[in-house]
């Protein structure tokens, strides 16, 4: 199965659900690399992952909504 960006230990944190870690991975790639447009299409793609699974499917005990 291919992923959409191979980010290395992302897909380590989502099995975790550790998805404060993934987004801040996320961020400080991207925050590395701001022209990198495919780190920030992930980079919002995990946020809306998040955001709209937020109050269904996703423990957000440990989550922050600031960056």
């Amino acid at each position: 199965m291919g992923c959409f960006m191979d980010i290395e230990f992302l897909n380590g944190l989502e099995n975790e659900e550790k998805w404060n870690d993934a987004r801040e991975l996320l961020y400080n790639a991207w925050k590395n690399d701001k022209n990198n447009s495919g780190l920030f299409i992930r980079l919002l793609s995990e946020c809306w992952h998040v955001l709209s699974l937020w109050d269904c499917c996703i423990n957000n005990e440990n989550l922050s909504v600031s960056a």
